[in-house]
């Protein structure tokens, strides 16, 4: 398990200070650096991939990952690896205080998709179907994320957002459900990444993807029921087709932002205790000690579906009805005329009305 020693290298390490001459960070580091490659990086080794497909690889080591890499862009060769280690330090700080993972975290990145088709069919050869369905990106299973090379933002996009499910699937002792776990995971995706520097900047509000597919849906009266989105899986959504599995992402990133949020946070402190319980392994005997749970027909309580419902009725300690009535407010504020500007300097939409007070009383 990492020390708190490494986990204050790993801090000191991503605002290594950047060379005067060139603005760029030092190639070397008492973290252990490798030529050409952030301070994180602790070594290199060849990687000998196990599918006959495309170049060889290198396995690159850093605190928490194991990263087995063919891309052959360099730029997001070199830049992944810093980027790992800060997504993973988001992950443990942006919501409420997570450990560290207790064994580093395997992650493969391929450079082209004919490559990770073929690694996938090998790896999951009873199941592959499934993932090789997906229009692009990548997956988590068992604790593995297995990504490919789509283009720099995206790929940087799609490893944050298979890295929330990796710490998960690695570190929680109980699973959360899927509504949220997919808020969450789109809910890390937000960031800005300087060209000039080693290290991203995570903002969960810079999201364009989703804002802007949020924003259509809105427009096109495509929103879900708020039960539709906390007791239907992904899975559902993408039987239904493509753009319904990309509306209901955007719809379980914006309900995220509003548990964090809105109602003047009314509802984060709850969101807290519920992944400090899943983590734990708690969350389920919290479940099933509230009151709360008798409001759930018997026969239905056992059902993977109903335990998203009875997530939000026991954490969140209101009625799905009084909370779709403040998420749709939520959303009207978040896809108002000229919240764009906000997306994309990466801060919140949503008027604060301390400060609104504090205008008026000027």
């Amino acid at each position: 398990m990492a020390s708190c020693n490494e986990d204050a290298l790993v801090k000191r390490s991503l605002v290594n200070p950047t060379d005067k001459a060139t603005g760029r960070a030092p190639a070397q580091s008492s973290a252990g650096a490798v030529a050409g490659y952030p301070p994180l990086v602790r070594s290199i080794e060849p990687w000998d991939p196990p599918v006959d497909v495309g170049p060889d690889g290198q396995l690159l080591t850093t605190p928490h990952y194991r990263l087995y890499s063919t891309l052959e862009d360099g730029w997001l060769s070199e830049k992944i690896p810093a980027f790992l280690e800060t997504a993973l330090l988001h992950y443990r700080s942006a919501i409420t205080d997570l450990p560290a993972p207790g064994e580093p975290l395997e992650t493969y990145v391929l450079g082209e998709r004919r490559q990770w088709q073929a690694f996938t069919r090998m790896i999951l050869p009873g199941e592959s179907g499934l993932y090789l369905s997906l229009g692009k990106g990548g997956y988590t299973t068992e604790g593995l994320a297995v990504l490919y090379d789509i283009g720099r933002w995206d790929t940087l996009c799609i490893t944050a957002h298979e890295g929330w499910h990796q710490y998960c699937q690695n570190n929680f002792k109980e699973m959360l459900p899927a509504w949220i776990d997919e808020g969450i995971a789109t809910y890390m995706e937000g960031c800005r990444f300087d060209r000039s520097s080693d290290v991203a900047t995570f903002l969960p509000w810079r999201n364009f993807e989703r804002f802007n597919e949020l924003r259509n849906c809105y427009r096109r009266g495509m929103m879900y029921p708020l039960f539709d989105l906390i007791t239907r899986s992904p899975q559902y959504f993408l039987e239904k087709g493509q753009e319904h599995l990309l509306s209901y992402y955007a719809q379980v990133w914006v309900l995220t932002h509003f548990l964090m949020e809105g109602e003047g946070g009314r509802y984060r402190a709850g969101l807290e205790r519920m992944l400090q319980d899943a983590q734990q392994g708690t969350m389920g005997t919290t479940l099933v000690n509230s009151p709360r749970l008798e409001e759930i027909p018997r026969r239905r309580r056992t059902s993977r579906a109903m335990r998203g419902m009875a997530v939000v009725m026991v954490y969140f300690d209101t009625t799905i009805e009084q909370l779709e009535a403040e998420f749709r407010d939520f959303i009207e504020l978040v896809v108002a005329r000229g919240s764009g500007s906000d997306i994309w300097r990466g801060r919140s939409p949503i008027p604060d009305p301390a400060a609104e007070e504090s205008d008026q009383g000027v």
